[in-house]
């Protein structure tokens, strides 16, 4: 990607003005095509987020392996 230099904010939001989407469906459409995008190339993790608390470095292991195992299922195209 170019570097851009600018004299003025002027100039910068004139560089970068994008047309408007053409109604508010197509709007819409354009956000569902990157929403689907985004889940195929970045999958939900199999685990919940937060801290997770052990009692032992076993336990850990094992929760990490299993969680491992779960993020290695394919991903189904759709």
């Amino acid at each position: 990607m170019p570097v851009e230099k600018f004299r003025s904010l002027e100039q910068m939001n004139q560089a970068h003005d994008l047309p408007p989407p053409a109604s508010d469906r197509e709007l819409l459409r354009r956000i569902a095509v990157v929403w689907r995008r985004a889940a195929r190339l970045a999958p939900t993790r199999p685990f919940s987020p937060g801290v997770e608390k052990y009692h032992d470095l076993e336990e850990a292991q094992r929760a990490r392996a299993g969680a491992r195992a779960a993020a290695s299922v394919a991903v189904p195209n759709p």
